[in-house]
């Protein structure tokens, strides 16, 4: 995941409401940090961090929100 995939992932997640505030401060914050950096070196800096970003938060929320929707469709097909 590329910086600005990960910037688009926040937005989504920000959007559909499938984080805490915590995680969206923690968001915030790495995406501002990084933006403070001088643009052709953001990428890199967002290298440092982002295996422990992605596995950490981003691989985690996504598959909740996999089993949200499972959830959904198990509890919707249930209503006859």
């Amino acid at each position: 995941m590329k910086f600005k995939e990960f910037v688009n992932w926040c937005n989504d997640r920000a959007c559909d409401g499938h984080w805490s505030s915590s995680t969206a401060i923690f968001c915030i914050d790495i995406v501002c940090g990084i933006r403070k950096k001088p643009f052709w070196s953001r990428e890199k800096e967002w290298k440092k961090v982002s295996e422990l970003i992605i596995n950490g938060i981003v691989n985690p929320i996504n598959e909740r929100i996999v089993e949200w929707e499972n959830e959904s469709k198990n509890h919707l097909g249930n209503q006859d």
